[in-house]
């Protein structure tokens, strides 16, 4: 009997002891590992428990307030910790950015080429969409190497920032002459600007290639740089006698002259080419007030200003002859789909190949082509089956408006081709216009266009 009440009364003792010590289960957080994007947050819970201290092993990455939120303020990893009681819980946190696109923009702090010494180049960044924890910005060279490199951090989205850069490479050492490009990466995301023409001196007078400050041609070798910059502004501030050096050829279909080159009055004299000056101009590009005096070309495609011209050529004063078995013949432009207006003619255009369009002012123009205004006193003399000479235009498929035409105009061998003292052959629309010359021959050759 003793014995029994022994094990009861140690049995009641365990209880008693159990009952008096509190149950201990061991608290936990919601995410033990977690993503989320620069600028977003998320909420770390205690389960079975109540955190007495947060902190971030790198509060430059993510930040936690004392309730649990985690704001993530950089790219990269922190480990957040929680204290609970005795015991500390701890979640890995990694943000991240988002694949941003962003308006990049590249260009000299003047408004054109990026000339060492003279001016800086500036990069705008413009994030769309998001906030970005950070940009890795790089220029390129032409060969798409890159010669510098920095980073940008929390930046805003649709806020602009602007860093300047000194044309040297993160050695500090100048870069070469030639183009670079900004690229901008956000995420996995690369944004580009357009390139930058970087000089390392300025190879004109003056000027900086913008249109407040072109650059200002002074010398026959400067006016052989304008190649190098298609987009650019000119001016030209000396008479240039180039004393029968064969010069042109600038731009090609794939280099097209996109710029504005204002001749200022002055005078280019005494080519004598296998091209015209501005071989191409295109869309944006325009030559104007320029005179050109004592050349002459002999070419496939035979012109002394221009030999396709997509732009707009104006008040230009050209003389000097065209001479050779081309198909398309005129002494400002040889094939027009563009505008030419106010323009002055003089001198010869003497072809002999067969099916040829020679004219005082244009070969043949498109019909796009324009020739406005213009006065042609040049001798126009064709020969071979086929050839269609005029006044103005060999052949008109655009519109010739308002135009004056005064020089001879004869087909050697009359029953082989088409004469006008406008145009050889008008498919499109003669307006306003006139001839003067001694020639008999009507406005047009032939045609389907109209006279008005």
């Amino acid at each position: 009997m003793k014995h029994t009440k022994r094990i009861l009364s140690v049995l009641l003792a365990a209880l008693l002891i159990a009952v008096s010590v509190p149950y201990v289960c061991a608290a936990s957080l919601n995410y033990t590992a977690k993503s989320l994007y620069y600028g977003k947050s998320v909420t770390l819970q205690v389960s079975d428990g109540k955190a007495s201290a947060w902190t971030s092993s790198n509060t430059a990455v993510a930040t936690v307030s004392s309730k649990g939120v985690v704001r993530g303020v950089g790219i990269g990893t922190a480990v957040i910790s929680a204290t609970v009681g005795k015991q500390t819980l701890t979640c890995k946190v990694k943000v991240k950015d988002r694949n941003v696109d962003a308006v990049v923009v590249f260009r000299s702090s003047t408004g054109g080429a990026f000339i060492n010494g003279v001016n800086t180049a500036v990069i705008k960044v413009k994030p769309l969409n998001y906030n970005v924890g950070r940009a890795v910005v790089y220029i390129t060279d032409a060969a798409d190497e890159i010669v510098y490199k920095t980073t940008l951090t929390k930046l805003a989205k649709n806020k602009t920032v602007s860093l300047s850069w000194n044309g040297r490479n993160n050695k500090n050492k100048l870069v070469p002459n030639g183009t670079y490009t900004v690229n901008v990466l956000i995420g996995k995301t690369v944004s580009k600007s357009d390139p930058l023409t970087f000089l390392r001196k300025n190879y004109f007078t003056g000027g900086d290639g913008s249109k407040k400050n072109p650059f200002q041609i002074a010398t026959p070798a400067q006016l052989g740089q304008i190649i190098r910059y298609p987009n650019a502004s000119f001016i030209q501030t000396k008479d240039l006698d180039f004393e029968y050096e064969a010069v042109g050829g600038f731009f090609t279909e794939d280099n097209q002259f996109n710029g504005v080159y204002d001749g200022n009055g002055k005078t280019i004299s005494c080519i004598a080419g296998t091209a015209a000056l501005f071989q191409y101009i295109g869309t944006k590009g325009q030559v104007k007030d320029l005179n050109v005096s004592k050349s002459s070309v002999n070419a496939e495609r035979s012109a002394l200003l221009c030999t396709y011209n997509y732009g707009k050529i104006t008040n230009c004063n050209v003389s000097g002859a065209t001479a050779n078995k081309a198909k398309y013949s005129g002494i400002v432009v040889a094939q027009n789909f563009g505008l030419v207006s106010n323009c002055v003619t003089s001198g010869s255009v003497s072809v002999y190949g067969d099916n040829v369009h020679a004219g005082g002012v244009v070969g043949h123009n498109e019909q796009s082509g324009k020739i406005v205004s213009c006065e042609s006193r040049v001798n126009v003399s064709i020969k071979n089956p086929g050839s269609r000479g005029g006044g103005i235009c060999g052949e008109n498929n655009g519109l010739i408006s308002d135009c004056t035409a005064s020089g001879t105009v004869i087909h050697l061998e009359s029953r082989y081709g088409l004469t006008g003292g406008i145009a050889g052959r008008n498919n499109g629309t003669i307006s306003g216009c006139a001839y003067l010359g001694t020639s008999e021959v009507n406005l047009m050759g032939d045609g389907s266009g109209g006279i008005l």
